[in-house]
This record gives C-alpha cells, sequence and structure tokens, in this order.
C-alpha cells in the first residue's frame, strides 16, 4: 500500500508539473498571439509590411523583422508549432517584438528628407563657388539633374519612399563627389591655358596631382589662370601695336607663351621689347621714304629685333634693298665728288654704272609690305635716273652736246626741280656751248678766260670738271697785240744791253 502510495503521489506530481508547463506555454503563445494581432497587425489583422515605419525602414532591419516575424506567425499556427517548448516560444516573442520595435521608417524617412532639403537648400551657393563653375558640363548637368529630382521629391514627399529619397540624396552627394574629385578636371583646364608653355602647364599639372585638399588644388588653378592672363595681356599689347606684321606678332606671342616667368621682371622687361620692337620696324620701313638709315644702322636694327624675337625673312629682304640703295647713293656721291681729269675717274665712273644696273627683285611674304616695297623701288628707279643723268651731263659736256645737255638736264628736272639750275645759267650767259664748238677744237685766249670764268655755283665738282676740261692743253690763234710785241722787245734790248754790258766789263779787265 506504501509502495502504491508513493508511486501515485510521485505520479500526481510528474503531472502536475506538466500541466504548468503546458500553462506556461499556453501563456506564452497567448502572449505571442496577442503581440502579433493587437501590436503588429493592429488589431485589425492588417499587413505590418504595408506600413510606412516598415516600408521606409533599412534593408537590414526589414530583414530582421522578416524573418522573425515568419517564425512568430509560423508558432501561432498549431500545426507548425508544434514541439516548440516554453523558451524557444519565449525567444520567439522577444525576437520579434525586438525587430518589429526596430523598424525605423518613419524615422528614417524624416531623416533622409531632412538631409535632401539641406542639399537642395546648399546647391544656391554651390553652383556659384569655383569646384561647380570650372566643372566640366556633364558634372555640372549631373548635379544639376539630382537638385532638381531632389525639389520634386521634397515637393512630394507623402508619396515618396524613404528609399527613393535616399537613392536621391545619393545621387546629389555623388554627383558633388565627382565635382570635387577634380584633379583630372584642373588637369584638363589647365591644358587648354593657350597662353602657359608646356613646362608650365606640367609643373602646375604636378602641383594639383600632389595635393590631397580638393579645394587647395584651386589655389594652383588660380595661380596658372593669373599667368595665362599675365601673359594675355602681353599678348593683346603686341597685337595693339600698329607697325609689326602679322608674322612679326605670331613670333612675339610665341616668345610670350615660352617665356620664363619664374624672374619678378619678366612682364616688364618683356613689355619694354616688345614696343622698342615694333618703334624698330617703324624707323626700319620709314627708311623707305628718305633712306636716311647708314648699312651699320640697317644691321644694328635687324639684329636687334631678332634678339627681341623676330625673325621676319621680309625684314633681311627690304634690309638687302636698302642697303643698295645706299650703295648706289653712295657710288653717286663718289662720282659728284670726282673730277674727269682724276686717274681713277673711270673707276669711279664704273661703279657707279654698276650701281644703277644692279637691281633687286624681291618677292615679300607679307602683302602688308608691299607698300614699302613699292615705295623703294619708286625711290631707287628716280636715284637710278639721278644717277644715270649725272653720268649723261658729263658726258654731254665732254662731247659738247649742247642738246643732250639740255634734254638730260630737263629730264632731271622731272626728278629734282632747279637742279644745278644756277650752273646752267651761266654757262648759257657766258655763252659756253657757243665758245666750245667753234673754232673746231681752237679756243682763243679770251675763250678760255670766259670759260675758266664761269662759277661752279650748284655743280657737282665731276660736272664742273667735265665744263673746265675743254680748256685743258688747248693753244691760242690769236694775233699778238702792239703792247705784247712791244713788252717783248723791251725784254730783248733788257737782254742785250745787260750781255753787252757783261763783256765790255771782262775785256777791260783782261787790258
Amino acid at each position: 500500500m506504501t509502495i502504491r502510495l508513493i508511486i501515485y503521489t510521485q505520479l500526481i506530481s510528474k503531472v502536475n508539473e506538466i500541466n504548468e508547463e503546458a500553462s506556461k506555454l499556453n501563456d506564452q503563445m497567448a502572449t505571442l498571439n496577442n503581440y502579433i494581432s493587437n501590436v503588429i497587425k493592429s488589431g485589425n489583422n492588417s499587413d505590418p509590411k504595408q506600413l510606412s515605419n516598415y516600408i521606409n525602414a533599412s534593408d537590414n532591419l526589414k530583414n530582421n523583422f522578416d524573418a522573425s516575424y515568419e517564425k512568430a506567425t509560423n508558432l501561432v499556427d498549431k500545426e507548425a508549432g508544434k514541439g516548440l517548448n516554453l523558451e524557444q516560444t519565449k525567444d520567439i516573442y522577444l525576437k520579434v517584438k525586438k525587430d518589429f520595435e526596430a523598424l525605423n521608417g518613419d524615422q528614417r524617412k524624416t531623416l533622409l528628407a531632412d538631409e535632401l532639403e539641406k542639399l537642395v537648400n546648399q546647391s544656391n551657393t554651390f553652383v556659384k563657388e569655383i569646384p561647380y563653375v570650372v566643372a566640366p558640363s556633364d558634372k555640372q548637368n549631373s548635379y544639376d539633374q539630382a537638385i532638381n529630382k531632389g525639389k520634386e521629391a521634397l515637393n512630394d514627399l507623402e508619396n515618396k519612399t524613404a528609399k527613393e529619397i535616399e537613392q536621391i540624396v545619393d545621387q546629389i552627394k555623388k554627383a558633388i563627389k565627382n565635382i570635387l574629385d577634380n584633379k583630372e578636371n584642373l588637369k584638363d583646364l589647365i591644358d587648354n591655358m593657350p597662353n602657359l608653355s608646356d613646362k608650365e602647364k606640367q609643373v602646375f599639372k604636378d602641383q594639383i596631382e600632389s595635393t590631397n585638399d580638393p579645394k587647395k588644388r584651386y589655389d594652383v588653378l588660380d595661380k596658372a589662370r593669373q599667368l595665362n592672363d599675365k601673359k594675355q595681356e602681353l599678348i593683346d599689347w603686341i597685337n595693339s601695336q600698329p607697325n609689326l606684321s602679322s608674322l612679326d606678332k605670331e613670333q612675339l606671342i610665341n616668345r610670350v607663351k615660352n617665356a620664363d616667368a619664374s624672374s619678378e621682371s619678366w612682364y616688364r622687361e618683356l613689355k619694354i621689347e616688345i614696343l622698342e620692337a615694333n618703334q624698330l620696324v617703324k624707323k626700319l620701313l620709314d627708311n623707305s621714304k628718305d633712306n636716311a638709315l647708314s648699312d651699320q644702322e640697317i644691321d644694328e636694327i635687324i639684329d636687334r629685333i631678332k634678339q627681341i624675337g623676330i625673325n621676319n625673312p621680309d625684314y633681311d629682304k627690304i634690309a638687302n634693298a636698302y642697303k643698295q640703295y645706299n650703295y648706289l647713293s653712295n657710288a653717286l656721291r663718289e662720282y659728284r665728288n670726282s673730277s674727269v681729269a682724276a686717274s681713277d675717274y673711270s673707276d669711279v665712273k664704273a661703279r657707279l654704272e654698276k650701281a644703277i644696273a644692279t637691281q633687286i627683285d624681291f618677292a615679300l611674304n607679307s602683302q602688308e609690305l608691299e607698300a614699302i616695297k613699292q615705295t623703294h623701288s619708286t625711290n631707287k628707279e628716280q636715284l637710278n635716273k639721278v644717277a644715270q643723268s649725272e653720268i649723261d651731263l658729263v658726258n654731254a659736256l665732254l662731247d659738247k652736246n649742247k642738246a643732250r645737255f639740255e634734254y638730260v638736264l630737263e629730264e632731271l628736272h622731272q626728278i629734282l626741280p632747279n637742279k644745278y639750275q644756277q650752273f646752267n645759267e651761266g654757262l648759257i650767259k657766258n655763252n659756253y656751248f657757243d665758245i666750245i664748238t667753234k673754232n673746231g677744237d681752237k679756243l682763243t685766249e679770251k675763250d678760255i678766260t670766259t670759260i675758266k670764268s664761269i662759277e661752279k655755283h650748284d655743280a657737282s665738282d665731276v660736272i664742273y670738271s667735265a665744263a673746265l676740261e675743254v680748256t685743258k692743253d688747248k693753244s691760242s690763234l690769236s694775233k699778238p697785240t702792239w703792247l705784247w710785241i712791244l713788252i717783248v722787245l723791251s725784254t730783248t734790248i733788257v737782254g742785250l744791253t745787260i750781255l753787252l754790258w757783261f763783256i765790255a766789263k771782262k775785256r777791260k779787265k783782261e787790258e
């Protein structure tokens, strides 16, 4: 009896434990079921996944809830929930409760909307700043499009999910990052600065590459721009110079672009040299008007403008033409200062004839200088005529050719009015050609005296010498005057008297 009682008592205790465990399990299941029905499903059997707080939650939180919610709903299903003990049921309840409460959709959407609004508001300032201003158009367009989407979203937040807002925020941030990730963009900007040398561009690009701060890179860009602008000022200065040809300007611009800007005085020195080049070119070209420059001065100008950076072959051709003019001018001067009686007259004359015959036919590359060439050619042609007239006047005098002399002089007056006019008037006044053309080659003493009395006035030395050449080694056929006879007889008598006196004196001494 006692043994049975013990066994019965133990059995009753075990049953009570089982009943208590079952009761607790039922309570836990009821708690879970109530939480799902009244909290998660809001008491109206709604789908929690249609709630804004779920829809707008972070993906990882939604994934956590999806997993725990599935387990919980399966557990409350009597068939699916069989075999789980109290602890397992409690864990599922706590997990689904935690995951449901962790959903942050509403808060997340609010935070993302605030962030989007801030980014949109900042765009008004950002588009005026250097990073945006200098950014390539494709990057600007990407940013502008993202901002426009942001503005549209802010005007329709109720119909936008957090994910959609987040995508727009990310799009704006990415556009900003692309604009600020500016190394290559800034390098491209420097490469496109037309006035910097390749060496200068590389220096600035290296500085950009080594600078980690995106905004500090703009300091490098600003320095490059300042230098480019300074060189542009010099280029504008070059283009404003009125006397430089297109080729001159091109060469000086290349010098500016390749100038070493490391010296503080580089800008001032270049500007001075550009002005000097303009003045020297003007001086060179203006010489076509008066041919006042010597060969040395011409060479000095050519050498100096080449030092400055102008190597214009047209100027070399013009300089050579000037020198040829000077050669003719000097030969004419030498001839005018010579004498037909001089031993080197033939050589002097030959040099002038050679200078007259020498012609420089040159073609210019620049149409701008054709007027200079034409002026020089006209001057050279006139000087040729003047020089030839000098020779022809001399020859006419030597040939005693009055008609030729008058014709040449008249032609000369077409170029140089009144040239040798005073001298010619002297010839006419003294009947020069009438005298030298009579009696063949013989002149009277009076004729010779008359010719020699003609004054030089404005005649050149060689023309005057030619006019007097006719009196050289000429004899007179004039009959002796009584005065001349008396002088001769008197001289003879005096001579005989002296001779007789010496003879008488000698005889007296001998006696």
